[in-house]
């Protein structure tokens, strides 16, 4: 339940108790706040003074001043590449530094039948 109640902060939803809210990763909340130019800059500021704003305050702080405002942040992707090179690294038994140099030498192709042997299988 946590990482829903993560997305309806800027919603004009019912609010979740403050037990759900602290179930709420803090890193999380920052960065799902940072996907939008508004939000970034509380963001920030939760960053800075984690400790001393308790994640309540601060998630209904957000829905206070935020919410049905028509924000959507967008979550931040895991790049593609990241799953290439650690594939590269677990081929060749190298590190990421070496993989950051191997991957301009594979061709396209090579790099994909590299990631069709390390794909994880969908159930």
């Amino acid at each position: 339940m946590a990482f829903n109640d993560i997305f309806t902060v800027l919603k004009k939803s019912k609010l979740p108790s403050d037990e759900e809210i602290e179930k709420i990763p803090g890193f999380m909340f920052c960065k799902y706040l940072g996907g939008h130019n508004i939000t970034i800059f509380p963001a920030n500021e939760f960053n800075m003074y984690y400790k001393e704003i308790p994640l309540t305050v601060q998630y209904k702080l957000i829905k206070q001043i935020f919410a049905g405002k028509g924000i959507y942040p967008k979550m931040i992707k895991k790049n593609p590449k990241d799953d290439s090179l650690n594939n590269i690294c677990k081929h060749f038994k190298i590190s990421k530094e070496r993989a950051k140099e191997y991957i301009t030498y594979l061709s396209d192709k090579e790099i994909k039948e590299i990631n069709e042997i390390y794909k994880i299988p969908k159930n």
